[in-house]
């Protein structure tokens, strides 16, 4: 049995427009021959492919920026306390602990962990 001699379907950008893409046809999909490169299937199995292995990389990449945004906002948090602890410890340093300065070390404790 002979093989159809059918030309491939497909279309390929050259000179500035869209021509035929002349190979030989082996692979039919609704109706029309396609060469292995054009086959619908086959270029859809493709394209899924990559958007898969970008949508993977963007997820990673995406995560460890969120990881850094928490990273700094957590730096920034703790940052934010040392005045206050530093305060507190200079109190205590001077002044020794007694009764009214134990609420100012302990919300200096709480803003410090992040506890209420």
């Amino acid at each position: 049995m002979n093989k159809p001699t059918n030309r491939c379907a497909g279309q390929i950008w050259t000179n500035f427009n869209y021509a035929s893409c002349g190979k030989s046809a082996a692979y039919e999909c609704e109706g029309k021959y396609y060469c292995k490169t054009h086959h619908p299937p086959t270029v859809f199995a493709k394209n899924k492919a990559k958007t898969e292995k970008w949508e993977q990389e963007w997820n990673q990449k995406d995560a460890a920026r969120k990881a850094e945004l928490a990273a700094a906002a957590e730096q920034k948090r703790r940052a934010d306390c040392f005045p206050d602890l530093l305060e507190a410890l200079k109190c205590c340093y001077d002044l020794g602990i007694d009764a009214n300065l134990v609420p100012m070390v302990k919300a200096a404790i709480a803003k410090a962990t992040g506890t209420p």
